[in-house]
């Protein structure tokens, strides 16, 4: 599940125009939750459908958080 997060990530700030790497995507997916590495969508188990929501949610909110300081960094310059 982890890979698929790291993947939409990157798709989901290239689309909103806040493209990041890889690499960064890794590390913000690397602060979710453990349940979250331990399934696939196949054989997640319905009651987590949610909190997956709230997952991806939190994710595309910290590459939003993210683009608009650098937005603010690079209006300083």
């Amino acid at each position: 599940m982890t890979a698929t997060l790291r993947a939409g990530l990157v798709e989901t700030a290239a689309r909103r125009g806040l493209p990041i790497n890889k690499r960064t995507a890794r590390h913000a997916v690397a602060a979710v939750p453990d349940w979250v590495a331990g399934h696939t969508l196949l054989d997640l188990p319905e009651h987590r459908f949610p909190g997956l929501l709230a997952v991806a949610s939190d994710l595309v909110a910290r590459v939003d958080e993210a683009g608009a300081e650098r937005g603010r960094s690079e209006g300083e310059g």
